[in-house]
């Protein structure tokens, strides 16, 4: 059940208690804090007509029906003293937490200042894109908000009227294309979603508007995956394109047994918006028309959008599943990101579990 304005029938959204004790003090006299205006109790079905959405899904013994965790998290926003701080994140976290006390495999250590040195290398710089995991069973992808498909590979996606030179092989200019709808994607998207869990329990969060400091933590942890895949080899283009196809079939062989996971025939953007394809290598793009690959379809999903707190939060967590060989970093840049990270609640608890998985490994 939701709470539902009688107006417009969109959930009666409550404040937070303090914004509401500011508002009280400011303009001296109390006031509900949720809506203005008559509201009304629903349940899902009634919520389901309202607003034209999918909030329960078919039980397995297809007679009944659960109720989504998009829904849950809306109802419970509507309720007073009931709006949590992303219940759903913390949920995530913890049984990502239990699953890797019990049975996660030690992983390559990272030196710290390794990856800091080759963050200071262009080819590095520019490989890091293609990195779809952050840690552990964390996933980072790139969706088309037109169609809501997001592939599993960041290999899946055309590139289209773009130039190599010939002497360089530099490639520039040129735009990207989802392969399902062909509609272009604008730089500095926002449907980038993180994948928390493998398919015994996982979690779909958009990462939505983000700060420079968010981003320098993405950016950060995929260049750690990317170190852990590198190991000693030189850093060469050919290693760097191999160490990104190990990513993303490790990746596309985890989310391959979600449900949402369908197989895309990719359509051809010559015919449909007159651009040519563009694919130096098949690593990286998609090469042709009928193509066909693995992707999630978010369509029928309502997945919740993180804000700062939650997006750090699980940035911090992915942190802390890296197993560091610690070097104090002393580049000015990246210090403050260092501190900020060991320093966390996420980082300190996800560390924890890490130390004592591996304890008991090594103990066996």
């Amino acid at each position: 059940m939701a709470y539902l304005k009688a107006s417009d029938k969109t959930f009666a959204v409550v404040l937070d208690t303090t914004l509401s004790q500011a508002r009280q003090s400011v303009e001296g006299e109390f006031g509900n804090l949720a809506v203005q205006g008559r509201v009304v109790l629903a349940c899902v079905l009634c919520c389901e007509r309202h607003h034209g959405k999918h909030y329960t899904q078919t039980a397995a013994d297809g007679k009944s029906f659960r109720v989504t965790s998009a829904f849950k998290d809306a109802a419970r926003r509507t309720k007073p003293k009931m709006k949590s701080k992303s219940k759903k994140l913390a949920n995530a976290m913890a049984c990502l937490t239990d699953r890797m006390n019990r049975d996660a495999e030690p992983e390559a250590e990272v030196d710290i200042h390794k990856v800091f040195d080759l963050m200071e290398q262009s080819n590095i710089t520019k490989a890091i894109d293609w990195v779809t995991e952050l840690a552990l069973t964390i996933c980072f992808l790139y969706g088309c908000p037109h169609c809501k498909i997001v592939p599993t590979s960041s290999g899946s996606w055309f590139r289209c009227n773009a130039t190599i030179d010939a002497t360089t092989g530099l490639i520039s200019k040129g735009h990207w294309r989802c392969g399902s709808c062909l509609t272009r994607f604008a730089q500095g998207g926002k449907y980038r979603l993180l994948v928390l869990g493998d398919e015994t329990e996982y979690n779909y969060f958009f990462i939505g508007e983000s700060s420079p400091p968010v981003e320098a933590k993405i950016k950060f942890l995929q260049t750690c995956t990317l170190v852990k895949v590198l190991g000693e080899q030189a850093v060469t283009k050919e290693v760097l394109y191999e160490c990104i196809e190990a990513l993303n079939a490790k990746v596309g062989k985890r989310l391959s047994k979600f449900k949402e996971v369908t197989t895309i025939t990719a359509g051809d953007p010559l015919e449909t918006h007159g651009v040519e394809i563009f694919c130096s290598d098949t690593r990286l793009y998609l090469s042709s028309p009928g193509q066909q690959y693995h992707a999630l379809d978010l369509s029928k999903e309502d997945v919740e959008v993180l804000d700062e707190a939650g997006q750090n939060d699980i940035l911090d967590f992915a942190f802390a599943l890296t197993d560091w060989a610690e070097r104090w970093p002393n580049e000015k840049s990246f210090r403050k990101i260092w501190w900020g990270l060991k320093v966390s609640p996420s980082t300190a608890a996800g560390h924890k579990a890490l130390v004592d998985a591996l304890a008991r490994r090594s103990s066996l």
